[in-house]
C-alpha cells in the first residue's frame, strides 16, 4: 500500500514501524487475494483485504503532513498549487507503475494465447484502468483489480487537496472524524461488511470511493493529533503496548481469521495503531535500517505485482503441491517480480531525470 501511495519518502522522514506493517500488510493482501482463486484450509487470511484500511489510513497521514508543509510554502492560485501538489504525488509512484503495467499486459499474451489484434484490443480497453480512473464507474482491466485502491486514493486527495491546502485544520479536527464515522457506518450498515469496492446496484453510491474518503480523512484527523503534541505527555513505552494491542487483533482477524471481530471493530483499531505508530517513533529505533526501508520500498511492487503471479501460479494449481508449498512458490514469484518492477521503476525514474537534465539549457556565464 505518501506521496500519492504509503511507498516513497526521505530517510529522515521514514519510520521503521511502519515501513514494516506496510510490508507485511502487503504481503497479507496478496495473500487474501490468492487465496480468492484456491480453496484455502480453514479461514487462512479470509479478512485479509482488510490491510487495504491500513494503506488508506497511512496515506492519509502522509497526505496532511506533506501539505502542512507545502501549504505554507505556496501562495497565489489555488487550483495551480493543487494541481501541481497532485502531480508531486503521481511522479511517487508512477515509474513503478509504469514497468507493472508492462509486465502484465506482457503476460497477458502467453496466458489468454492472444494474437496481435486480441492483445492489442485488451489493451485498448484497459486504458481507463492504466490511467487510475477505473473508480469513476469505468472497467476494470484484467488482473489490474488490486489497484482500485490507488485509483480511489487518487481520485479522493485530488478532491481533498484544495480543501486541505486551504481549511487543513478545520477539516481535519472537525469534518473528517464525523465524515469518516459516518461513511464507515454506512458502508458497513448497506453491505454487512468492508469487502466493497464497485458501486451499488442502484449506482448511485461508490463504496471503494467512500472507504478511501472516510479512511485518507481520518488519517488527516491523525497526523493533525500527532502534530498537535497532545499525545507527548504519555510514556513511550505505553503507547507502545498500546500500539502492540492495537495492532493484534486486527492482524489475527486478517491472517487466521476471527469472525466474532466486526470488521469496523477491527478498522477503528488499525486507525488507532497508525496514530500511535506515527506519534512514538522514538521506540523500536532499530527498526530504522536500509533492509527494512527496502521492505517498505517493496510493499506497492508486491501490492501491483502479484496478480501476474497469482494467475498463473493457480493455472498450475492442478499440480497438487500442496497449500503450503503452492503458497510459498506464489509468494517467491510475487517477490522476484516486485523486485524486477523495483529495478526497472528506479532505471526509468534515472532515465527520465538524464534526460530532463539533457533537455536544460546550459547556464552561461555572467
Amino acid at each position: 500500500m505518501e506521496e500519492a501511495s504509503p511507498l516513497v519518502k526521505k530517510k529522515k522522514q521514514r519510520n521503521g514501524k511502519i515501513e514494516l506493517m506496510r510490508f507485511v500488510m502487503a504481503v497479507i493482501i496478496a495473500c487474501y487475494h490468492f487465496g480468492c482463486s484456491v480453496k484455502y484450509p480453514g479461514e487462512w487470511f479470509e479478512r485479509g483485504y482488510l490491510a487495504v484500511e491500513f494503506f488508506f489510513v497511512v496515506s492519509g497521514y502522509l497526505f496532511a503532513s506533506s501539505l502542512m508543509k507545502y501549504g505554507k510554502e505556496q501562495q497565489g492560485d489555488l487550483v495551480r498549487s493543487s494541481l501541481l501538489f497532485m502531480a508531486k504525488k503521481y511522479r511517487s509512484f508512477i515509474w513503478y507503475y509504469l514497468v507493472v503495467i508492462v509486465m502484465t499486459v506482457v503476460a497477458w499474451i502467453p496466458f489468454f494465447h492472444l494474437n496481435f489484434h486480441d492483445w492489442l484490443l485488451r489493451v485498448i480497453h484497459a486504458i481507463p484502468t492504466f490511467f487510475l480512473v477505473q473508480m469513476a464507474g469505468l472497467p476494470t482491466a484484467d488482473w489490474f483489480v488490486p489497484v482500485w485502491y490507488l485509483s480511489a486514493m487518487l481520485i479522493v486527495m485530488f478532491i481533498l487537496t484544495p480543501v486541505m491546502i486551504k481549511w487543513g485544520r478545520t477539516y481535519a479536527l472537525y469534518i473528517a472524524p464525523v465524515l469518516s464515522l459516518l461513511l464507515i457506518g454506512f458502508i458497513w450498515k448497506q453491505g454487512g461488511t468492508l469487502n466493497v469496492s464497485t458501486m451499488w446496484k442502484d449506482n448511485w453510491f461508490n463504496a471503494g470511493l467512500g472507504r478511501a474518503l472516510a479512511e485518507v480523512s481520518i488519517g488527516c484527523t491523525c497526523c493533525y493529533i500527532v502534530k498537535s503534541g497532545i499525545l507527548n505527555r504519555v510514556n513511550r513505552w505505553v503507547l507502545s503496548l498500546i500500539g502492540f494491542l492495537c495492532y493484534l487483533p486486527p492482524l489475527i482477524c486478517m491472517t487466521v481469521g476471527m469472525k466474532q471481530i466486526m470488521e469496523v471493530s477491527v478498522t477503528l483499531l488499525l486507525i488507532a495503531a497508525v496514530l500511535i505508530t506515527f506519534q512514538n517513533s522514538s521506540t523500536f529505533t532499530f527498526l530504522n535500517n536500509r533492509f527494512v526501508y527496502f521492505l517498505g520500498t517493496l510493499s506497492l511492487p508486491v501490492f501491483l505485482c502479484h496478480s501476474i503471479a497469482r494467475y498463473y501460479i493457480v493455472d498450475y494449481y492442478h499440480l497438487d503441491l500442496g497449500y503450503p508449498k503452492t503458497l510459498g512458490v506464489f509468494l517467491l514469484v510475487t517477490f522476484a517480480l516486485s523486485a524486477v518492477c523495483v529495478i526497472g521503476g528506479k532505471l526509468l525514474q534515472m532515465t527520465a531525470k538524464w534526460i530532463s537534465g539533457r533537455r536544460k539549457p546550459p547556464k552561461t556565464a555572467e
